[in-house]
Protein backbone atom coordinates (compact mmCIF):
# COMPACT_ATOMS: atom_id res chain seq x y z
CA UNK A 1 0.00 0.00 0.00
CA UNK A 2 1.44 3.35 -1.00
CA UNK A 3 1.95 5.73 1.90
CA UNK A 4 -0.79 8.31 2.12
CA UNK A 5 -3.40 5.89 0.77
CA UNK A 6 -6.63 6.09 2.73
CA UNK A 7 -7.40 2.92 4.67
CA UNK A 8 -11.11 2.12 4.94
CA UNK A 9 -10.86 0.73 8.49
CA UNK A 10 -9.42 4.06 9.69
CA UNK A 11 -11.92 6.22 7.86
CA UNK A 12 -15.40 5.05 8.67
CA UNK A 13 -17.36 7.12 11.16
CA UNK A 14 -18.74 5.09 14.06
CA UNK A 15 -22.13 3.79 12.89
CA UNK A 16 -23.15 0.83 15.10
CA UNK A 17 -26.65 0.77 13.60
CA UNK A 18 -26.43 -0.70 10.10
CA UNK A 19 -29.25 -1.63 7.73
CA UNK A 20 -29.52 -5.42 7.41
CA UNK A 21 -32.43 -5.77 5.02
CA UNK A 22 -33.77 -3.67 2.14
CA UNK A 23 -37.23 -4.34 0.72
CA UNK A 24 -37.93 -2.75 -2.66
CA UNK A 25 -41.61 -2.53 -3.62
CA UNK A 26 -42.48 -1.65 -7.20
CA UNK A 27 -43.29 -2.79 -10.72
CA UNK A 28 -41.11 -5.21 -12.71
CA UNK A 29 -39.28 -2.23 -14.19
CA UNK A 30 -38.70 -0.56 -10.83
CA UNK A 31 -37.41 -3.78 -9.25
CA UNK A 32 -35.10 -4.30 -12.22
CA UNK A 33 -33.63 -0.81 -11.68
CA UNK A 34 -33.05 -1.61 -8.02
CA UNK A 35 -31.22 -4.83 -8.97
CA UNK A 36 -28.97 -2.83 -11.28
CA UNK A 37 -28.14 -0.60 -8.29
CA UNK A 38 -27.11 -3.54 -6.10
CA UNK A 39 -23.33 -3.16 -6.78
CA UNK A 40 -23.47 0.34 -5.27
CA UNK A 41 -25.25 -1.07 -2.21
CA UNK A 42 -22.98 -4.10 -1.73
CA UNK A 43 -19.84 -1.99 -2.02
CA UNK A 44 -20.01 -0.96 1.66
CA UNK A 45 -22.63 -3.47 2.85
CA UNK A 46 -21.68 -6.91 1.52
CA UNK A 47 -23.95 -8.69 3.99
CA UNK A 48 -27.15 -6.73 3.45
CA UNK A 49 -30.18 -8.70 2.27
CA UNK A 50 -32.05 -7.35 -0.76
CA UNK A 51 -35.69 -8.38 -1.28
CA UNK A 52 -37.94 -7.39 -4.17
CA UNK A 53 -41.74 -7.33 -3.99
CA UNK A 54 -43.35 -6.82 -7.38
CA UNK A 55 -46.67 -5.00 -7.57
CA UNK A 56 -47.41 -6.42 -11.01
CA UNK A 57 -47.93 -9.96 -12.32
CA UNK A 58 -48.23 -10.84 -15.99
CA UNK A 59 -48.65 -7.18 -16.82
CA UNK A 60 -51.46 -6.62 -14.33
CA UNK A 61 -51.24 -4.73 -11.07
CA UNK A 62 -51.79 -6.75 -7.92
CA UNK A 63 -54.37 -5.63 -5.39
CA UNK A 64 -53.55 -4.32 -1.96
CA UNK A 65 -54.74 -7.54 -0.27
CA UNK A 66 -52.25 -9.52 -2.39
CA UNK A 67 -49.24 -7.27 -1.70
CA UNK A 68 -49.64 -6.54 2.02
CA UNK A 69 -49.10 -10.16 3.20
CA UNK A 70 -45.88 -10.36 1.17
CA UNK A 71 -44.58 -7.17 2.74
CA UNK A 72 -45.62 -8.14 6.26
CA UNK A 73 -43.79 -11.46 5.89
CA UNK A 74 -40.54 -9.64 5.12
CA UNK A 75 -41.01 -7.14 7.95
CA UNK A 76 -41.67 -9.71 10.67
CA UNK A 77 -38.97 -11.69 12.42
CA UNK A 78 -35.80 -11.06 14.39
CA UNK A 79 -34.23 -8.76 11.83
CA UNK A 80 -35.55 -5.31 12.73
CA UNK A 81 -32.98 -3.21 10.88
CA UNK A 82 -35.09 -3.04 7.74
CA UNK A 83 -35.96 -0.23 5.34
CA UNK A 84 -38.57 -0.26 2.61
CA UNK A 85 -38.16 1.70 -0.63
CA UNK A 86 -41.11 2.17 -2.96
CA UNK A 87 -41.52 4.15 -6.17
CA UNK A 88 -44.66 6.30 -6.09
CA UNK A 89 -44.41 6.76 -9.84
CA UNK A 90 -46.17 9.15 -12.18
CA UNK A 91 -49.59 7.57 -11.94
CA UNK A 92 -52.01 6.41 -9.22
CA UNK A 93 -51.17 2.98 -7.87
CA UNK A 94 -53.46 0.17 -6.79
CA UNK A 95 -51.20 -0.25 -3.78
CA UNK A 96 -51.01 3.25 -2.20
CA UNK A 97 -47.76 4.17 -0.55
CA UNK A 98 -49.42 5.36 2.64
CA UNK A 99 -50.70 1.78 3.20
CA UNK A 100 -47.17 0.47 2.66
CA UNK A 101 -45.80 2.96 5.19
CA UNK A 102 -48.41 1.92 7.75
CA UNK A 103 -47.29 -1.69 7.37
CA UNK A 104 -43.67 -0.69 7.94
CA UNK A 105 -44.54 1.12 11.16
CA UNK A 106 -46.87 -1.64 12.36
CA UNK A 107 -44.63 -4.66 11.76
CA UNK A 108 -41.09 -3.31 12.31
CA UNK A 109 -39.09 -0.40 13.68
CA UNK A 110 -37.73 0.23 10.20
CA UNK A 111 -38.14 3.18 7.86
CA UNK A 112 -40.19 3.85 4.73
CA UNK A 113 -38.81 5.83 1.79
CA UNK A 114 -40.67 6.96 -1.32
CA UNK A 115 -39.05 7.44 -4.71
CA UNK A 116 -40.96 9.93 -6.84
CA UNK A 117 -40.49 9.70 -10.59
CA UNK A 118 -41.95 13.03 -11.60
CA UNK A 119 -40.88 15.04 -14.64
CA UNK A 120 -42.43 18.27 -13.37
CA UNK A 121 -40.56 20.77 -11.21
CA UNK A 122 -40.50 19.95 -7.51
CA UNK A 123 -41.97 22.70 -5.38
CA UNK A 124 -41.32 21.15 -2.00
CA UNK A 125 -42.39 18.06 -0.10
CA UNK A 126 -45.51 19.63 1.37
CA UNK A 127 -46.91 20.69 -2.02
CA UNK A 128 -45.77 17.40 -3.51
CA UNK A 129 -47.66 15.44 -0.87
CA UNK A 130 -50.79 17.55 -1.31
CA UNK A 131 -50.66 16.93 -5.07
CA UNK A 132 -50.28 13.20 -4.46
CA UNK A 133 -53.29 13.30 -2.14
CA UNK A 134 -55.41 14.95 -4.86
CA UNK A 135 -54.29 12.50 -7.57
CA UNK A 136 -55.01 9.41 -5.45
CA UNK A 137 -58.03 10.73 -3.56
CA UNK A 138 -56.25 10.03 -0.27
CA UNK A 139 -57.83 11.42 2.84
CA UNK A 140 -55.62 13.39 5.24
CA UNK A 141 -53.23 12.78 6.94
CA UNK A 142 -51.04 13.07 3.86
CA UNK A 143 -48.08 10.98 2.75
CA UNK A 144 -45.66 13.24 4.63
CA UNK A 145 -47.01 12.02 7.95
CA UNK A 146 -46.40 8.40 6.94
CA UNK A 147 -43.12 8.39 5.04
CA UNK A 148 -39.67 9.12 6.45
CA UNK A 149 -38.36 10.80 3.28
CA UNK A 150 -39.41 11.37 -0.33
CA UNK A 151 -36.55 11.14 -2.81
CA UNK A 152 -36.40 12.12 -6.48
CA UNK A 153 -35.88 9.15 -8.78
CA UNK A 154 -34.01 10.72 -11.70
CA UNK A 155 -32.62 7.40 -12.95
CA UNK A 156 -29.34 7.69 -11.03
CA UNK A 157 -28.78 4.22 -9.53
CA UNK A 158 -26.75 5.61 -6.62
CA UNK A 159 -29.95 7.00 -5.09
CA UNK A 160 -30.56 3.63 -3.39
CA UNK A 161 -27.22 3.64 -1.58
CA UNK A 162 -27.75 7.32 -0.69
CA UNK A 163 -31.09 6.46 0.93
CA UNK A 164 -29.48 3.71 3.00
CA UNK A 165 -26.56 5.88 4.08
CA UNK A 166 -28.82 8.76 5.09
CA UNK A 167 -30.98 6.45 7.18
CA UNK A 168 -27.94 4.99 8.96
CA UNK A 169 -26.42 8.41 9.59
CA UNK A 170 -29.66 9.84 11.00
CA UNK A 171 -30.30 6.83 13.27
CA UNK A 172 -26.74 6.77 14.59
CA UNK A 173 -26.77 10.54 15.11
CA UNK A 174 -29.79 10.08 17.39
CA UNK A 175 -27.81 7.48 19.37
CA UNK A 176 -24.54 9.41 19.63
CA UNK A 177 -23.34 12.48 17.66
CA UNK A 178 -20.15 12.25 15.61
CA UNK A 179 -18.45 14.42 12.97
CA UNK A 180 -21.19 15.47 10.57
CA UNK A 181 -22.20 17.71 7.68
CA UNK A 182 -25.63 19.33 7.93
CA UNK A 183 -27.84 19.78 4.85
CA UNK A 184 -30.88 22.05 5.27
CA UNK A 185 -33.12 21.49 2.24
CA UNK A 186 -36.81 20.61 1.82
CA UNK A 187 -36.99 19.94 -1.94
CA UNK A 188 -36.42 16.28 -2.93
CA UNK A 189 -34.81 16.94 -6.31
CA UNK A 190 -32.14 19.14 -4.74
CA UNK A 191 -31.31 17.16 -1.62
CA UNK A 192 -31.21 13.93 -3.65
CA UNK A 193 -28.51 15.49 -5.84
CA UNK A 194 -26.69 16.89 -2.78
CA UNK A 195 -26.63 13.56 -0.99
CA UNK A 196 -25.36 11.63 -4.01
CA UNK A 197 -22.52 14.16 -4.35
CA UNK A 198 -21.76 14.33 -0.63
CA UNK A 199 -21.68 10.58 -0.07
CA UNK A 200 -19.42 10.19 -3.08
CA UNK A 201 -16.99 12.69 -1.53
CA UNK A 202 -17.17 11.66 2.12
CA UNK A 203 -16.97 7.89 1.54
CA UNK A 204 -18.25 7.19 5.07
CA UNK A 205 -15.64 9.50 6.65
CA UNK A 206 -18.34 11.65 8.24
CA UNK A 207 -22.09 11.59 8.64
CA UNK A 208 -24.44 13.60 6.46
CA UNK A 209 -27.57 14.79 8.28
CA UNK A 210 -30.65 16.12 6.49
CA UNK A 211 -33.02 18.72 7.98
CA UNK A 212 -36.15 19.56 5.99
CA UNK A 213 -37.26 22.45 8.18
CA UNK A 214 -36.02 25.01 10.70
CA UNK A 215 -36.88 22.97 13.77
CA UNK A 216 -35.03 19.85 12.57
CA UNK A 217 -31.96 21.93 11.69
CA UNK A 218 -31.78 23.59 15.13
CA UNK A 219 -32.12 20.24 16.86
CA UNK A 220 -29.25 18.73 14.85
CA UNK A 221 -27.00 21.76 15.40
CA UNK A 222 -27.54 21.78 19.17
CA UNK A 223 -26.83 18.05 19.41
CA UNK A 224 -23.73 18.09 17.18
CA UNK A 225 -22.24 21.33 18.56
CA UNK A 226 -18.50 21.24 17.77
CA UNK A 227 -18.78 17.89 15.98
CA UNK A 228 -20.39 19.70 13.03
CA UNK A 229 -17.66 20.15 10.40
CA UNK A 230 -19.71 22.01 7.78
CA UNK A 231 -23.19 22.92 6.58
CA UNK A 232 -25.13 23.45 3.34
CA UNK A 233 -28.16 25.69 3.91
CA UNK A 234 -30.94 26.55 1.48
CA UNK A 235 -32.28 30.08 1.78
CA UNK A 236 -35.94 29.00 1.76
CA UNK A 237 -37.41 26.24 3.92
CA UNK A 238 -40.34 25.72 6.31
CA UNK A 239 -40.44 27.25 9.78
CA UNK A 240 -43.48 26.69 11.99
CA UNK A 241 -45.14 24.96 9.04
CA UNK A 242 -44.78 27.86 6.59
CA UNK A 243 -42.14 28.50 3.92
CA UNK A 244 -39.87 31.43 4.69
CA UNK A 245 -36.67 32.97 3.35
CA UNK A 246 -35.90 34.89 6.56
CA UNK A 247 -34.95 32.08 8.94
CA UNK A 248 -31.62 30.97 7.44
CA UNK A 249 -29.58 33.71 9.23
CA UNK A 250 -30.82 32.25 12.54
CA UNK A 251 -29.48 28.83 11.59
CA UNK A 252 -26.19 30.38 10.50
CA UNK A 253 -25.94 32.26 13.80
CA UNK A 254 -26.61 29.07 15.80
CA UNK A 255 -23.89 27.19 13.89
CA UNK A 256 -21.37 29.98 14.45
CA UNK A 257 -22.33 30.14 18.13
CA UNK A 258 -20.91 26.65 18.63
CA UNK A 259 -17.90 27.16 16.36
CA UNK A 260 -17.14 30.33 14.38
CA UNK A 261 -14.72 28.45 12.11
CA UNK A 262 -17.25 25.99 10.63
CA UNK A 263 -17.51 26.46 6.82
CA UNK A 264 -21.07 27.13 5.65
CA UNK A 265 -22.48 27.08 2.12
CA UNK A 266 -25.67 29.09 1.59
CA UNK A 267 -27.50 28.40 -1.69
CA UNK A 268 -30.65 29.54 -3.47
CA UNK A 269 -32.45 29.50 -6.83
CA UNK A 270 -32.62 33.29 -6.61
CA UNK A 271 -29.49 35.29 -7.43
CA UNK A 272 -30.72 38.07 -5.16
CA UNK A 273 -30.77 35.73 -2.19
CA UNK A 274 -27.27 34.54 -3.07
CA UNK A 275 -26.02 38.12 -2.91
CA UNK A 276 -27.82 38.61 0.39
CA UNK A 277 -26.15 35.50 1.80
CA UNK A 278 -22.73 36.84 0.83
CA UNK A 279 -23.46 40.06 2.74
CA UNK A 280 -24.22 38.03 5.85
CA UNK A 281 -20.63 36.73 5.68
CA UNK A 282 -21.55 33.12 5.08
CA UNK A 283 -18.42 31.40 3.89
CA UNK A 284 -19.83 30.60 0.45
CA UNK A 285 -22.96 31.49 -1.53
CA UNK A 286 -24.03 29.41 -4.55
CA UNK A 287 -26.73 29.77 -7.18
CA UNK A 288 -28.60 26.47 -7.44
CA UNK A 289 -29.49 26.90 -11.12
CA UNK A 290 -25.86 27.30 -12.15
CA UNK A 291 -24.95 24.46 -14.58
CA UNK A 292 -21.68 24.09 -12.67
CA UNK A 293 -23.40 24.06 -9.27
CA UNK A 294 -22.51 20.48 -8.25
CA UNK A 295 -18.95 20.85 -9.55
CA UNK A 296 -18.50 24.03 -7.50
CA UNK A 297 -20.08 22.36 -4.48
CA UNK A 298 -17.60 19.48 -4.80
CA UNK A 299 -14.67 21.91 -5.08
CA UNK A 300 -15.67 23.84 -1.97
CA UNK A 301 -16.20 20.69 0.11
CA UNK A 302 -12.85 19.23 -0.93
CA UNK A 303 -10.92 22.47 -0.41
CA UNK A 304 -12.58 23.89 2.72
CA UNK A 305 -14.28 21.00 4.54
CA UNK A 306 -11.05 18.95 4.67
CA UNK A 307 -11.74 16.10 2.23
CA UNK A 308 -9.21 17.04 -0.45
CA UNK A 309 -5.63 18.34 -0.28
CA UNK A 310 -4.53 20.23 2.79
CA UNK A 311 -4.33 23.82 1.56
CA UNK A 312 -1.89 26.04 3.41
CA UNK A 313 -3.17 29.60 3.58
CA UNK A 314 -2.35 32.90 5.16
CA UNK A 315 -4.93 34.47 7.51
CA UNK A 316 -6.19 36.61 4.60
CA UNK A 317 -7.10 33.42 2.68
CA UNK A 318 -4.27 33.46 0.14
CA UNK A 319 -3.10 29.96 -0.80
CA UNK A 320 0.64 29.33 -0.35
CA UNK A 321 0.91 25.55 -0.75
CA UNK A 322 -0.79 22.13 -0.77
CA UNK A 323 -0.21 18.69 0.73
CA UNK A 324 -1.79 15.53 -0.70
CA UNK A 325 -0.26 13.03 1.76
CA UNK A 326 1.08 12.93 5.30
CA UNK A 327 4.63 13.07 3.91
CA UNK A 328 3.87 16.29 2.03
CA UNK A 329 2.15 17.71 5.11
CA UNK A 330 5.28 17.02 7.16
CA UNK A 331 7.56 18.66 4.58
CA UNK A 332 5.33 21.74 4.35
CA UNK A 333 5.11 22.09 8.13
CA UNK A 334 8.86 22.49 8.28
CA UNK A 335 8.99 25.40 5.85
CA UNK A 336 5.72 27.37 5.90
CA UNK A 337 5.69 30.83 7.45
CA UNK A 338 5.03 31.29 11.15
CA UNK A 339 1.91 33.25 10.25
CA UNK A 340 0.39 30.35 8.32
CA UNK A 341 1.46 27.78 10.92
CA UNK A 342 -0.23 29.60 13.77
CA UNK A 343 -3.35 30.28 11.67
CA UNK A 344 -3.94 26.59 10.88
CA UNK A 345 -2.93 25.21 14.28
CA UNK A 346 -5.14 27.61 16.23
CA UNK A 347 -8.17 26.90 14.00
CA UNK A 348 -7.96 23.09 14.29
CA UNK A 349 -7.36 22.65 10.54
CA UNK A 350 -4.61 20.05 10.96
CA UNK A 351 -6.67 17.87 13.28
CA UNK A 352 -9.74 17.83 11.03
CA UNK A 353 -7.75 17.01 7.87
CA UNK A 354 -5.90 14.16 9.61
CA UNK A 355 -9.15 12.73 10.98
CA UNK A 356 -10.91 12.77 7.61
CA UNK A 357 -7.90 11.11 5.95
CA UNK A 358 -7.76 8.19 8.32
CA UNK A 359 -5.17 9.27 10.91
CA UNK A 360 -7.53 9.47 13.86
CA UNK A 361 -5.06 8.90 16.71
CA UNK A 362 -2.75 11.51 15.26
CA UNK A 363 -5.69 13.89 14.78
CA UNK A 364 -6.48 13.76 18.50
CA UNK A 365 -2.90 14.84 19.28
CA UNK A 366 -3.28 17.77 16.85
CA UNK A 367 -6.22 19.36 18.64
CA UNK A 368 -5.66 23.14 18.96
CA UNK A 369 -2.39 23.87 20.73
CA UNK A 370 -1.07 27.32 21.49
CA UNK A 371 2.52 28.47 21.93
CA UNK A 372 3.87 31.99 22.09
CA UNK A 373 6.98 30.81 20.25
CA UNK A 374 6.19 29.53 16.68
CA UNK A 375 9.46 27.58 16.69
CA UNK A 376 8.29 25.49 19.65
CA UNK A 377 4.90 24.94 17.99
CA UNK A 378 6.52 23.85 14.72
CA UNK A 379 8.85 21.44 16.53
CA UNK A 380 5.96 19.91 18.48
CA UNK A 381 3.73 19.37 15.42
CA UNK A 382 6.54 17.90 13.31
CA UNK A 383 7.49 15.66 16.21
CA UNK A 384 3.96 14.23 16.31
CA UNK A 385 4.03 13.31 12.61
CA UNK A 386 7.62 12.02 12.45
CA UNK A 387 6.97 8.53 13.93
CA UNK A 388 4.21 7.98 11.34
CA UNK A 389 6.41 8.76 8.36
CA UNK A 390 9.91 7.67 9.43
CA UNK A 391 9.46 4.02 8.48
CA UNK A 392 8.05 4.79 5.01
CA UNK A 393 10.59 7.23 3.58
CA UNK A 394 14.30 7.56 3.01
CA UNK A 395 16.19 9.03 6.00
CA UNK A 396 17.09 12.25 4.23
CA UNK A 397 13.54 13.53 4.67
CA UNK A 398 14.47 14.18 8.28
CA UNK A 399 17.77 15.87 7.50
Amino acid sequence: MAFGTIRTRDLSVQNPHRVRKIVVVGTDYECAKAKMASPFIYRFRPRVELVYIKTTSNGKQLEEKEISPLLQKELKGKNKKTIVISDIGERPRVYPFEILAENVKAFSNGAAFALLTDKSEFVGTRDLAERAVQERNIRPPSILEKVDYIFHNSGDLTVYSAIIQLHEDMINHAIKPDRSILVVEDKPNYFTAFLNTLFNITQHRTRVLLAQNYEQAMKIIDKCKKKLIGAIIDVQFPKDGALTSKAWPEILERIKKHDKKIPVIVQSVDRGFVNEAAKEKAVFALWKNDPAFLAELRRIINDFFGFGDFIFRLPNGREIGRAKTLKELYVMLRKISDESLIYHASNDHFSQWLWLHGYKKLALQFKPVFFEDPAILRKKLCGMIEPYVRRYFEPNIFA
